[in-house]
């Protein structure tokens, strides 16, 4: 496992760093239940953090094969950045009959692997996916990395230059996330895979600066400060992803204000079903729950009781009626000075309301989910 390569390589004090990183840190619980194949990529890679030696290479190699093949097969081109960078940097990997064998391995693996995987996913996916929106070509480094890792990127790139052997595993994933980076499509979960190799940089790096501190006291503030942090950052991450699935609260509403009415033909669009209305929340088995796709005539809704929608506006007044709109996650904006000052006056009885106030920004939620009623 990733973890006990990180002992023998830096010792149970940087692993101590390391483990407290990854338990503080949201995205890792957050994800860690959801059944997403990059979740599953995620645990094959950490199984054998990095080859660092010919037996490990080739049970690194067949894990990350299987990873790539069956789940993600972004996992693959990180493979490719580590393997050649043992190449370059290790004179015993660069054996012919070493190089021939982990071809072997690679092709056994894959016909495996696709005699698995292909009669599944041609089941399953029987359509073409519509295009997805680009983003900046660093928006891995300016965005999405500083949004999860945090404080723990700046440590982690400190750590990558005061420790050579940090390299081993932060170097490969740097190239691998530029190559992700030339993709104009780009989300977290595709550069997932690389969260844990910075966490231990940047274990590196607390270690030391837990060394350069001679006084005790400062020590364990030191260490209670990044606990406190780590710990306030992904408490509001949790709190403002429960705001990302209006779907799911939608389902819930209609339960619950038609509860009394049964053989209800219910229909959720995409977006109610990509925001939490999954099979779990469907709780009548007298209901019809429907999620059909690319409806192109609107008569077709109304064979439809009740409609879970992000598109209210499409669907006809005279047919259709609106009982009630869930909000969603819209933004964070920043109070200012003034604003936070204030709330922190009038507040200050009520303790519920004193400690959202403190809080240094204000969550903005707009109508994500309508609930549309036949009339």
């Amino acid at each position: 496992m990733l973890f006990n390569s990180v002992l023998k390589l830096h010792g149970t004090k940087i692993g101590c760093w390391f483990m407290l990183f990854n338990l503080t840190q949201f995205h890792i619980w957050f994800w860690c239940s959801r059944t997403i194949p990059n979740s599953f990529s995620l645990i094959l890679k950490n199984i054998k953090g990095s080859p660092r030696n010919l037996q490990n290479f080739y049970k690194y190699f067949a894990l990350m094969t299987v990873s790539g093949i069956i789940f993600r097969s972004e996992t693959l081109f990180l493979m490719g950045f580590y393997c050649l960078f043992e190449l370059v940097k290790d004179v015993k990997f660069r054996n012919v009959g070493f190089i021939i064998s982990l071809i072997k391995l690679g092709i056994v693996t894959l016909i495996i692997c696709l005699a698995l995987t292909v009669p599944i996913d041609s089941f399953f996916w029987n359509k073409s996916l519509c295009g997805p929106k680009t983003m900046p070509f660093l928006s891995y480094f300016t965005r999405f990395l500083p949004r999860i890792l945090h404080f723990t990127y700046l440590l982690s790139i400190i750590g990558m230059l005061i420790n050579p052997l940090n390299q081993l595993f932060l170097v490969p994933s740097i190239f691998y996330v530029l190559f992700m980076s030339c993709l104009g499509h780009k989300e977290w979960r595709f550069i997932e895979y690389t969260f844990p190799l910075f966490s231990l940089s940047a274990s590196v790096t607390s270690h030391k600066i837990f060394q350069w501190i001679n006084i005790r006291l400062i020590k364990y503030c030191f260490i209670l400060s990044v606990l406190i942090f780590s710990v306030f950052i992904s408490s509001n991450l949790n709190y403002i992803s429960q705001l990302n699935y209006p779907g799911g609260y939608a389902l819930q509403r209609v339960h619950q204000i038609f509860d009394n009415q049964s053989n209800l033909k219910l229909h959720l669009d995409t977006y109610t079903a990509m925001t939490g209305a999954s099979r779990f929340g469907e709780l009548r088995d007298d209901w019809m729950y429907s999620k059909l796709e690319n409806i192109k005539d609107p008569k077709i809704y109304l064979n439809y009781d009740v409609l879970l929608t992000n598109e209210a506006e499409k669907h006809s007044l005279e047919a259709f009626e609106k009982v009630e709109c869930i909000k969603g996650f819209e933004k964070v904006k920043i109070k200012p000075i003034s604003s936070y000052i204030s709330n922190l006056k009038s507040n200050w009885k009520n303790k519920g309301n004193f400690i959202r106030s403190l809080l240094p920004y204000q969550i903005i939620q707009t109508d994500q989910v309508c609930i549309l009623r036949k009339k």
